[in-house]
């Protein structure tokens, strides 16, 4: 317990929900997990370090996600697996949490890719929703930290979104951040 709090601290406001996010992100080691990821950000991630930092400064808390890989080779340090003379051909990736105005911005912006994007919205009964709630009990009850955590539990939306057109790297973040 007193561990996670020195990580996440005691967070009052969205603005601080960003700040344990990208203080993660940034590989700050004041913050090496969320209680979302319990590891550092991946290498493969990192590649795209910029747009997820603009998710999270719209108060989009990322908790997995690859870039778009057209044909790089099967022994690349970052996202090659396997031995040489292959190649790695991969979909962009994002799953992240969400208010409901923005899940309904989304939705438009979706409808409008025309088969391109692969994409669902929970917002009770997924793991995730779980881990709100078990961050939540580090704090006392009734305190401003857990009434927002459980507040985050009970109005965030867990998106997954898969962009298919891995020849263009960008197009999942033009759809998400244009």
């Amino acid at each position: 317990r007193a561990e996670a709090i020195s990580q996440w601290g005691t967070p009052i406001s969205i603005e601080d929900l960003n700040a344990i996010f990208t203080r993660h992100l940034k590989s700050d080691p004041r913050t090496p997990t969320t209680p979302f990821s319990p590891d550092p950000l991946l290498a493969e991630s990192r590649m795209i370090l910029p747009q997820l930092l603009d998710m999270t400064l719209k108060g989009w808390w990322t908790v997995g996600s690859q870039p778009a890989v057209d044909s790089a080779p099967s022994n690349d340090e970052i996202v090659g697996w396997g031995p040489a003379g292959g190649y790695v051909f991969q979909k962009s990736f994002v799953e992240f949490f969400c208010d409901e105005d923005s899940l309904r911005e989304l939705d438009a912006k979706v409808r409008q890719e025309n088969g391109w994007v692969t994409w669902y919205a929970a917002n009770s009964q997924e793991e995730a929703f779980n881990i709100w709630s078990q961050w939540a009990l580090l704090y006392p009850p009734n305190s401003d930290t857990r009434v927002l955590l459980e507040k985050m539990r009970d109005t965030r939306w867990l998106v997954s979104i898969v962009h298919h057109n891995f020849k263009e790297p960008d197009a999942l973040w033009k759809l998400l951040l244009d």
